[in-house]
């Protein structure tokens, strides 16, 4: 299984569009759990602080799961946290399979790339 990953953004009240401003929350656990000051989910995606805490989150996901085939086997961060604006959400906030898998295709393939074993 593969996952995509966002962080929790500020929201524009008039267009319900997520920004790229971490919420103070996130900003603040940043800081207190990894010693990190960030502020956008761009630097939080470059970071490699957070991609090794991920990595480790995933790792203990994958420990309390039933079955290996709902491991999370691969990942990417994207900046942009998916909204009912942006096309991902439904009004009652259910994730759109299909909608967000064609509009991070390019993610989504690079995910599933076979490597070559020599």
């Amino acid at each position: 299984m593969a996952a995509l990953i966002t962080f929790k953004v500020d929201i524009d009240l008039k267009t319900g569009s997520p920004s790229k401003n971490l919420l103070p929350d996130t900003i603040a656990f940043f800081k207190n759990e990894l010693g990190v000051d960030l502020q956008t989910s761009d630097q939080a995606a470059t970071d490699p602080k957070v991609n090794e805490f991920i990595k480790k989150a995933v790792e203990a996901t994958n420990k309390k799961s039933v079955s290996r085939a709902s491991h999370i086997r691969k990942f990417t961060i994207l900046t942009e946290d998916f909204s009912i604006p942006g096309g991902e959400l439904t009004p009652t906030l259910k994730l759109k399979r299909k909608v967000t898998e064609k509009k991070y295709q390019k993610e989504v393939d690079a995910l599933f790339v076979m490597e070559a074993k020599l």
